[in-house]
């Protein structure tokens, strides 16, 4: 059967390994199967099938065994460019062991020393929340005299937003760049507004913006997006809509998710009447009419949302995965579980695929009725379509327990999340202690205290005052010693005590932990 399979696609290059990918037998290795093509596919061609393959669901193995066949070819058909492929396959499948194996075992020629394989292997990392082997790989450049580049800075910047690095100590790491020889870029200043709009803070995006564009980088749609819906979510309607204003008058078409901001800010104030002639706009310059359910959604109108559903699909309108979506979450937010059940049954009927979001809301909706084995059902049915369950989905699931009174599920959730490799993050945490205060079990409160510090998984400073303020009125009674040691862990890494620096000023290789505060906590936590 293997043969026949070689024989057929032999000629056809290209589609003829993905052909076979596709349709490989069960217990056998593409690279078995692939004789045929030995010397008859150039270096090029096999980054292009690597490319080709990363994108189609369950042939992650595939893209492995066809590397694996590239590389024992004579010569060898592995390339910089065909590792700059692999890595961000690998980093989708959440394979940061794999990946880190083919890193470290990289070709000592400094042919693949090169800043686009860095750049694909720190990127993949970080998709998959490998964020302290991003950072050993970051570190690893100027060992091998490889020179950070604006793809890099983006997306190291990136990884310190999401080891919760503050939006200043972004910007000093950029300017460090930038004395460097980095230069300004689209992609770079997108990540640090994106840093700055996520702390609040939009009158400094906007003067990044405005810099960004006296250097002769014009914005772009993404980059008004971000600053748009930081004023949005800040109720600052007014200036969003300057923004987008703005925006048209440059010449900057709006997208979807443009119209989808203003939509979101005037639903929060109850004004249908705004959302409708915005949508009105939106259909005059052809864009899909679904995010109206979406805007409904979002001002509490379920109502609404589905008559406005039932009328698409009268008009003939087959509603999107988007549309189905946004449908959903309506009828999550008003709590009604059994019309989240008939939506989800007609996507099945229909066979419209789920995405990570739909999948979200899906069981947020139901653990927050207490349809504990709904919820259940629905992470069995989407890992059978590959969409495994994330650690938002186990912190929505903690908070649903918790908050129906079965805090006793807690321990079993955790460990459900340690055999899945999912790191619990700072929102688990604080579920997780939240959960044991509201029952008074301040043993268990404090223990799970202890282990967010030792993680370093900390949140923000306003949040985590709200937090000690709570566990202060117990805290005082056990060892001063003990919570002395776990404040000033605290306090330092939340910038109220400040640290004592060593070494010069500009050995900036040095003093690298100032940005990975989360990986020296780790650290801190191993020893």
């Amino acid at each position: 059967m293997c043969s026949s399979i070689g024989r057929t696609s032999e000629s056809n290059g290209v589609t003829g390994v993905l052909e076979i990918a596709r349709s490989l037998p069960e217990n056998v290795t593409l690279g078995e199967v692939l004789g045929p093509y030995e010397g008859k596919l150039s270096a090029r061609e096999c980054v292009e099938v690597l490319g080709l393959m990363g994108q189609e669901d369950g042939l992650t193995m595939c893209c492995l065994y066809f590397f694996e066949w590239m590389s024992l070819q004579e010569p060898s058909l592995v390339t910089p460019w065909a590792y700059s492929a692999l890595f961000p396959v690998l980093g989708r499948a959440r394979m940061g062991d794999r990946l880190m194996v083919l890193f470290n075992n990289l070709p000592d020629s400094m042919e693949f020393k090169q800043v686009h394989v860095y750049n694909s292997a720190i990127s993949a990392l970080s998709y998959c929340g490998r964020y302290d082997d991003a950072w050993r790989l970051f570190e690893t450049m100027e060992e091998h005299n490889v020179k950070p580049d604006h793809v890099t800075c983006s997306i190291m910047i990136t990884v310190m937003r999401k080891t919760g690095n503050t939006a200043k100590e972004a910007w000093e790491f950029f300017e460090t760049l930038n004395v460097r020889g980095l230069k300004w870029s689209l992609e770079v200043m997108g990540s640090l507004i994106k840093s700055f709009c996520d702390e609040g803070l939009k009158k400094e995006a906007l003067i990044i913006q405005l810099e960004m564009e006296k250097k002769g980088i014009a914005s772009n749609t993404i980059i008004y997006n971000t600053i748009m819906n930081a004023f949005s979510k800040s109720d600052q309607m007014e200036e969003a809509e300057g923004l987008f204003a703005e925006m048209k008058a440059k010449g900057i078409e709006p997208t979807t998710a443009s119209y989808n901001i203003l939509m979101d800010g005037y639903s929060r104030r109850m004004q249908p009447e705004v959302v409708e002639k915005l949508m009105t706009e939106m259909e005059e310059i052809g864009l899909r009419a679904g995010p109206l359910i979406h805007a409904y959604s979002i001002g509490g109108w379920h109502e609404k949302a589905d008559i406005a559903f039932e009328n698409m699909k009268r008009d003939g309108v087959r509603p999107s995965i988007e549309t189905y979506t946004a449908l959903l979450d309506a009828f999550r937010r008003s709590g009604d579980t059994e019309s989240l059940t008939r939506i989800w049954k007609t996507m099945i009927s229909e066979k419209v695929r789920g995405t990570r979001v739909t999948f979200n809301i899906l069981v947020d909706g139901f653990a927050k009725q207490g349809r504990y084995q709904e919820a259940r059902d629905v992470i069995s049915e989407f890992g059978k379509i590959g969409l495994k369950p994330t650690v938002m989905t186990y912190n929505m699931l903690i908070n649903a327990y918790a908050r129906g009174g079965v805090e006793s599920k807690i321990p079993q959730l955790l460990k459900e999340m340690a055999v899945l490799e999912l790191k619990p993050d700072s929102i688990t945490y604080s579920t997780v202690i939240y959960a044991y205060v509201r029952v008074r079990d301040f043993k268990r409160a404090f223990y799970f205290h202890k282990q967010m510090v030792k993680s370093g998984q900390v949140p923000d400073a306003r949040s985590y005052y709200k937090l000690r303020s709570i566990l202060d009125v117990k805290a005082a009674t056990k060892n001063k010693k003990d919570k002395s040691a776990i404040m000033g862990i605290i306090s330092n890494k939340l910038g109220w005590v400040k640290i004592k620096k060593k070494g010069k000023k500009d050995e900036f290789w040095k003093n690298k932990k100032k940005w990975s505060g989360a990986r020296s906590s780790d650290s801190g936590g191993r020893r």
